[in-house]
């Protein structure tokens, strides 16, 4: 959705908007659905979860970043975002002492993504757009956050 969204800052036409939309639908990869919910309870069992769902993809699809988790984690963060807000969730889940301990490193993973994650939620904070929060909070899930850990 990122890239949609940069045609339409940049001033591209709906034509434009809606060829740019239907290049990066194509680009998605499935969705899974998740063996169970994510809960408070559960949230690190699932961080960094290594089993991925690469038998059930075209080898042109494989990605280390396709978790069975995924659909799971983006429901929490948006139940998340819809009870307590935008910045909240922002706060809470990169940032807070309570997510950055060492078996969590929710900050580290955020920059181990490269840039992604930092796309989807600087465009959720520039155009107010809770759903890329929780894209960009979602992307975050599949690193493991081994590269840098910054808040202790």
């Amino acid at each position: 959705m990122h890239g949609t969204l940069a045609i339409w800052a940049m001033g591209g036409t709906a034509a434009v908007i809606e060829a740019g939309y239907e290049v990066y639908c194509k680009q998605n990869r499935r969705s899974f659905k998740p063996p169970e919910p994510i809960t408070e309870v559960n949230f690190d069992r699932h961080l960094g979860d290594e089993k991925l769902v690469q038998s059930f993809l075209p080898k042109n699809e494989r990605s280390w970043d396709v978790t069975r988790y995924y659909d799971a984690f983006v429901t929490f963060y948006v139940e998340h975002a819809r009870n307590h807000g935008f910045w909240e969730t922002l706060q809470k889940f990169i940032f807070s002492r309570e997510y950055n301990i060492p078996e969590r490193k929710m900050l580290s993973r955020f920059l181990s993504g490269g840039m992604h994650p930092m796309i989807h939620v600087g465009y959720a904070a520039e155009m107010e757009l809770p759903v890329m929060l929780v894209e960009g909070k979602s992307t975050t899930l599949p690193t493991f956050g081994n590269n840098l850990f910054l808040i202790s």
